[in-house]
């Protein structure tokens, strides 16, 4: 019998309550307890959210970001830094299933 790797075992400890190191090779997992693993492991790998008031943008600034702020420079003879950064977020590529 193969065991898991130590982090699949620190998983069913912390989600299960079971001593993974101990009971791993006599672990018999209801389908209750696979329901919470798989809910588990869902949840560790879903993308975080920032949080209110924060949004997620790449590191470098796409294309589509940089025109709409060159749009707000070119529209404004005083143009503000707020309405620079405004336009450039609300250009942002929003992340697909699977990215973070």
């Amino acid at each position: 019998m193969t065991l898991p790797p130590p982090e699949d075992r620190d998983l069913i400890e912390r989600v299960l309550g079971y001593d993974a190191d101990e009971n791993v090779k006599t672990l018999l997992l209801t389908p209750s307890d696979l329901a919470k693993l798989f809910a588990a492991v869902r949840a560790e790998a879903a993308p975080s959210s920032p949080g209110d008031g924060w949004v997620m943008v790449p590191i470098v600034p796409r294309d589509e970001m940089v025109r709409a702020g060159d749009a707000v420079l070119a529209q404004s003879t005083w143009p503000d830094a707020d309405d620079i950064w405004t336009a450039m977020i609300d250009a942002r590529p929003l992340p697909t299933e699977g990215e973070g």
